[in-house]
């Protein structure tokens, strides 16, 4: 499968997707093939250490109705706060325990776009909305980057995008699975990510 290294405007700085996951060509820096996403972070991460020299954590982002991207960023408040455009909230997921969510505490307040669906047990209990960053913690509880195995899995996790049927009169949300293709329709015809049955 061909993947690329792309520029983000959100992480600001080198990112990996599909390469047919990325809308916008002009973005792309460098392209190679890989047998695996495991093997496409593995040359990703020879390549960022031959261009970048600043001290920066692996991450992954998630946009919402986009594929999740491998990236790096500074480990600081004010990045956490540009990426999900607000204070911040660290969450967690059942399903992927040692993985922190970092989102906008106030995204659905503010109407953000309803992302990706938090489970446990396969049973969703909450929705983020807005931007998310996947991290991870230390002991003393301080942001530190995903190692190789939690990149894997946290992008397996959430790689599908999801649309939301909400039911505000029963108070319940309906998660559907999207194509990426679906997806792309959807925001380039301005298609909100969710529905409204009352």
């Amino acid at each position: 499968m061909k993947y690329s290294l792309f520029y983000s405007e959100v992480s600001r700085g080198l990112a990996l997707r599909s390469f047919a996951g990325i809308v916008d060509r002009s973005t792309i820096k460098r392209s190679f093939e890989a047998s695996s996403f495991k093997d496409a972070v593995n040359k990703a991460e020879e390549i960022w250490k031959e261009i970048e020299d600043n001290p920066r954590i692996p991450v992954i982002i998630i946009e919402h109705l986009e594929e999740p991207y491998f990236t790096s960023m500074n480990n600081s408040l004010y990045e956490m706060q540009r990426i999900v455009q607000g204070n911040i909230d660290i969450v967690n997921c059942p399903d992927l325990k040692d993985i922190d969510i970092i989102c906008n505490d106030e995204g659905k307040l503010f109407r953000l776009p309803l992302n990706r669906s938090l489970t446990s047990e396969d049973q969703v209990y909450d929705v983020i909305a807005g931007n998310m960053i996947l991290a991870a913690s230390d002991e003393e509880g301080n942001t530190i980057g995903l190692s190789k195995e939690q990149i894997i899995r946290s992008y397996k996790f959430f790689q599908e995008p999801e649309i939301f049927v909400v039911n505000d009169i029963k108070e319940e949300i309906e998660v559907l699975n999207c194509t990426l293709e679906m997806a792309r329709i959807m925001k380039m015809n301005f298609i909100p990510n969710v529905s409204l049955n009352n």
